[in-house]
Order: structure tokens, then C-alpha cells, then sequence
């Protein structure tokens, strides 16, 4: 089996949950929010989230598995100019805008058509309307995945269609804990990160503008060690949640032996030990419950804020006639094979 599709209906809510499978590697997507819903490694659950599909829209999800932009990670006070006229996005979280706004890419149904089945490819394809949590324009947006090798790649292609400026920094924000939960945290995890520098956050984790090496905070920069043995010194925002200048990253749980290596073309990422988890979060059955740093995300995007920073501003414009693509490599192995 390489691709399969799966539908659930409660009521007036109904989900599509597609399953692409190849080799040692099984991965299931919802149409609503492009959702990793489930990612088996070698028979181990890796992916944190929920059993029923359906739950992900009512229960108040920390973004498990989902696409998130239009703007992801923080914009400041949520504001923003562009071609002359400011613009307001929705406030959720402390004083700025998180992951999009109220409803983004992550809280809305996709169209989606099966690319090909061997190796598995699904296209999922969404319009956000202009002025939709705010953004200016309608921006039509085409994310795949592909599973082929024990590599799922993601790719992101986003248009403006009816402005002659948008915006848009698009990532997914799948939790991994490669262990399958036999360590109810990822404290264990080794981290490998190639990477040159982290960006400093002021109080409300919005970037200062200042770089900062591993002579500067050294227990920001992981390079083959444990999350845990750091993760103490990490004093701001309860552990890691920071973004990195790199090529990429390397996690490898010592347990099960899985590895997981994460590349882009982004310039870098945001590296997250899920530190707002907590035991109120309706957990998979085989996870049994969550807590803080049950798991970790990569999110490789353009920085946090990029839209009001002059030296990266132009990376997230969308002009008119223009396409912005970009792709992100999740790679699976067993260490030592």
C-alpha cells in the first residue's frame, strides 16, 4: 500500500485523513491544516496529537502536526505595513500575533488531489482571502509531501493573486518524540545542531536584532548532546524555543536508535522542547499523557518577525506575478546503520 484515504463525519464535521505509506515509514495527513495526524518509524509512534481526527478542530490543539502562516511564529503587537497602509492581525499571544492569527493556515479544510502513488505524493492546495485574520490579499497556497527513502519532504509555493503585494513565512509544526514515548520526555534526545547562531529575544521572544554565538550563550548551541543537559540553563520562555541561523539539525533518541534529520532551504529554524505541554492535553493512547517537553519541533522558516526587520523583509513579500517555494526534509534513520 502507498496511499490510502480515509473519511470520518460526527455530525455536520467531517475530516479526509490520507495515508502514505512506503517501506518503513507510515505517515498520515489530515485535509484540515495539512495535520500530521500519526507518523510511524519502524513501527514507533514518533508523532505527538490525537487518535481521532476529529478532535482536532474542537479541542484547543498547541498546533500539533499543522501548516502554519500565513506569518508564522510572532509578529510584534501584530502589526505590519505594506505598499503604504498598516495592518492589524489578530492578538494571541502575549501582545503579538502567533502562527497566523485566530484561524491561519492550520484552522481551515484544504483541497487536496494524490499526485502520485509510488513514491506517495499528496498537493494540498488553499485560497486565504484578502483581509482573511487580517493579511492583505488573496494568496493562493500549494504545500505537498512526499515520502520516498524514509525522507518526507515538504514543499510550499505560495502566489498572490489579486494584490500586488502579500506576505507570507509558511512551516509545519509537527512534535516528535522518537522514542514512541518509552521516555516521557525528549530530555534524553541527543541534538546535533550545524548551525552559526541563535537569535537573541527580548521579554516577549520577539528577535532584538542581535546575533549570538556559542561563546555568547553556550547553552543555547547543542552539538551532539542531550536536550536535558543543557535544558536546565535555559532560563527564559522554560526551555528551548529560539531561533537558529543553519544548514540543519540532527536528533537521535538512544533508545529506539532513531534519527531524525531535518534540512531546508530556509535559512534556519526554530527549535522547540514543547514547554507550555501539560497533562490537560487529550493525548494519543499509546503516548498515555503529555507533559512539558514531551516533544520537540523543527521549524525551519524565514526568523520570527521577519515582515518588520529591513534585512529580511523582502524574504517574506510576495509581490505580484511572483512565487515564493520553498521545501523542508524530514530524513528518518537508525543510528549506526
Amino acid at each position: 500500500m502507498t496511499i490510502s484515504v480515509q473519511e470520518y463525519k460526527n455530525g455536520s464535521l467531517a475530516m479526509t485523513e490520507i495515508t502514505m505509506e512506503q517501506g518503513r515509514v507510515k505517515a498520515k495527513f489530515l485535509n484540515y491544516g495539512i495535520t500530521m495526524s500519526s507518523l510511524m518509524v519502524d513501527g514507533v509512534e514518533v508523532c505527538l496529537g490525537f487518535d481521532d481526527p476529529l478532535d482536532y478542530p474542537d479541542l484547543n490543539s498547541p498546533y500539533f502536526g499543522q501548516i502554519i502562516g500565513r506569518l508564522c511564529n510572532r509578529t510584534k503587537n501584530g502589526r505590519f505595513s505594506l505598499g503604504g497602509k498598516e495592518y492589524q492581525l489578530p492578538i494571541n499571544n502575549g501582545p503579538n500575533s502567533l502562527h497566523g492569527g485566530l484561524k491561519g493556515l492550520s484552522k481551515v479544510y484544504w483541497n487536496y488531489q494524490i499526485i502520485s502513488q509510488e513514491p506517495p505524493q499528496v498537493e494540498f492546495e488553499y485560497a486565504s482571502n484578502d483581509l482573511d485574520d487580517g493579511y492583505p490579499g488573496t494568496v493562493t497556497f500549494k504545500c505537498s509531501w512526499t515520502l520516498e527513502n524514509m525522507e518526507l519532504q515538504f514543499t510550499t509555493e505560495a502566489q498572490v493573486v489579486d494584490a500586488q503585494e502579500s506576505c507570507a513565512n509558511v512551516t509545519v509544526h509537527p512534535y516528535f518524540n522518537l522514542s514512541g514515548f518509552a521516555s516521557p520526555t525528549v530530555a534524553e534526545h541527543v541534538v546535533d545542531m550545524d548551525v552559526t547562531s541563535v537569535m537573541k529575544m527580548d521579554e516577549n521572544q520577539i528577535p532584538t536584532g542581535e546575533l549570538l554565538t556559542e561563546r555568547d550563550r553556550p547553552e543555547m548551541f547543542l552539538k551532539n548532546q542531550k536536550i536535558g543537559d543543557k535544558l536546565p540553563s535555559v532560563k527564559e520562555f522554560r526551555g528551548y524555543d529560539h531561533y537558529y541561523f543553519g544548514k540543519s539539525i540532527k536528533v537521535t533518541c538512544p533508545r529506539t536508535r532513531i534519527q531524525l534529520q531535518a534540512t531546508f532551504s530556509y535559512p534556519g529554524f526554530q527549535f522547540y522542547t514543547g514547554n507550555w505541554l501539560d497533562e490537560s492535553l487529550k493525548a494519543k493512547r499509546v503516548h498515555n499523557k503529555y507533559q512539558p517537553y514531551a516533544g520537540f519541533c523543527i521549524e525551519p522558516s524565514y526568523p520570527p518577525n521577519s515582515i518588520n526587520m529591513p534585512q529580511f523583509r523582502d524574504k517574506v513579500i510576495l509581490k505580484k506575478g511572483e512565487k515564493q517555494i520553498n521545501s523542508i526534509t524530514y530524513k528518518f534513520s537508525k543510528d549506526n546503520q
